[in-house]
């Protein structure tokens, strides 16, 4: 048994002890329950760690089971507002010096609400009291991840670990919110359990998160999560054509995945797709954007090239200047109108420094939503006369059952405008002022159709040239 992780280890009860504000049955629907006519039961699982030695970090997970415990209707949902987890660590491997510090509870469900964590003696706790109007609802029979607890090693402890570490039961101090409340049974008085930490084995193949330099795995046992650099090998290099980028393949020998470096593009084409030429752009798993979203529109920018790699980047949208306003409404209106007429100016900064023009002339890839009632080539030709350069692609592009205009281009600034279309009502919705969007490191999208989440803390660089958009509002 040593070294082996159980995959749900014991029953020992971490002395868990819940109280619960008492509410009136009338309130009840048919399917919540009382929390005096149930029982919790608590499991530890999930013992994870990088390495075992003196001063590293490792952690388990408490898990709690609702039962019911008066009638014969096993299902429903029970509410819970308060409730104290105490446990006693036996062999003292864990420091205790300073909550935060040395050791932490971190709440697994309801995370936005924090409870207070304590040490006395061998002893542990965490509490947690909420309004009953916040109360987190189980659902009785279902096993809840409640609670991750983290601690360093003490000294000298590293074998004991090893070897598996007891923590005990203790059910004293057991509070309620008031006297009429029975106690939830947490189990028996002293139980104890020996848990041993996971000998870690990770599912490289089928990573949750992949990046041009990095993949992220998790554990098949615990679940822990574990990101490395890639291994590459075998580089093959491909030629670029109207169709595809060009650049460098490599295979990870790790996650098996494809990663493409020294990427390049033919002047004056617009290609949609990877190397390969199968895999679009927009469904690449490594690929940088970011998106901007005022009220439904979006506009994305990819870092198709790699240009950013590795920055972070703030796309910054507020109203622009009324000479800009002037210069984009002229230019649009006597063709398409100014119904609903309103215009952006964008701002990036990649690493807390605004966007060159230098950085943007191997090009970015820039895709703006189509409004609703516009065709692909009217929304072009809409962008066109806004101002927007480079080089356009002739098909619409899919993203998520939305449709995009596509451009290619060097340009570092530009417009960002919302339209309704001529003859319809123009929408009133109150927009923001200023509207950020912060990319991260990395983002994984869709697979090779080019189906892409859009999130708005997506990645990429989007040095500016955003243009466009307009929106509109049907008629009933």
């Amino acid at each position: 048994m040593k070294g082996k992780i159980l995959k749900r280890l014991a029953s020992a009860m971490l002395g868990l002890m819940f109280a619960v504000t008492a509410v009136e049955m009338k309130g009840f629907a048919a399917d919540e329950v009382a929390a005096n006519q149930t029982m919790a039961t608590v499991t530890f699982a999930n013992v994870d760690n990088d390495e075992i030695e003196d001063g590293k970090d490792i952690s388990f997970h408490v898990f709690v089971k609702f039962t019911k415990t008066t009638g014969t209707n096993a299902t429903g949902t029970v509410k819970i507002n308060k409730f104290k987890v105490t446990f006693e660590d036996v062999n003292e491997v864990f420091k205790n010096a300073t909550a935060g510090t040395d050791y932490k509870f971190e709440r697994i469900i309801s995370a936005n609400v924090d409870g207070t964590a304590g040490y006395n003696g061998k002893k542990f706790t965490y509490e947690f009291s909420v309004p009953e109007a916040q109360a987190q609802v189980f659902n009785l029979g279902e096993t809840v991840d409640l609670l991750k607890f983290t601690g360093k090693i003490d000294a000298n402890k590293a074998d004991t670990v090893k070897a598996g570490f007891e923590v005990k039961t203790n059910t004293a101090g057991t509070e309620f919110a008031l006297d009429s409340v029975k106690a939830i049974n947490a189990g028996a008085a002293n139980a104890s359990t020996t848990l041993r930490a996971c000998e870690h084995e990770y599912d490289n193949e089928n990573p949750i998160k992949v990046t041009d330099t990095q993949h992220t795995a998790k554990c098949k046992k615990c679940g822990k999560e574990k990101t490395e650099n890639h291994t590459l090998a075998n580089p093959t290099q491909i030629a670029a054509t109207a169709e595809h980028l060009g650049g460098t393949a490599k295979t990870c020998s790790v996650c098996k995945k494809v990663i493409y470096s020294d990427l390049s593009k033919l002047a004056g084409t617009t290609p949609r797709f990877m190397p390969n030429g199968t895999t679009a752009i927009s469904g690449y798993q490594g690929l940088n954007f970011v998106v901007v979203d005022i009220n439904g529109n979006k506009v994305m920018v990819q870092d198709a090239l790699n240009l950013f790699s590795g920055k972070k980047l703030v796309l910054t949208a507020i109203d622009a200047s009324d000479t800009v306003f002037k210069q984009v409404s002229t230019k649009i209106s006597p063709k398409y109108g100014s119904n609903g007429l309103k215009v952006y100016t964008l701002e990036l900064k990649a690493d807390e420094t605004a966007a060159k023009a230098d950085e943007l002339k191997k090009g970015i890839r820039v895709l703006y939503q189509i409004p609703d009632g516009f065709t692909g080539e009217e929304y072009t030709d809409i962008l066109k006369l806004a101002g927007v350069t480079g080089d356009f692609e002739s098909a619409v592009e899919k993203i998520n059952d939305i449709q995009y205009v596509a451009v290619w281009t060097t340009a570092a600034s530009g417009p960002y405008v919302v339209l309704s279309k001529a003859g319809t009502t123009a929408t009133t919705t109150a927009e923001n002022k200023s509207t950020t969007s912060t990319s991260g490191k990395s983002a994984k999208t869709g697979d090779a159709t080019g189906m892409v989440c859009l999130a708005a803390s997506g990645l990429m660089i989007a040095a500016g040239l955003y243009m466009g958009l307009m929106k509109k509002k049907k008629n009933a």
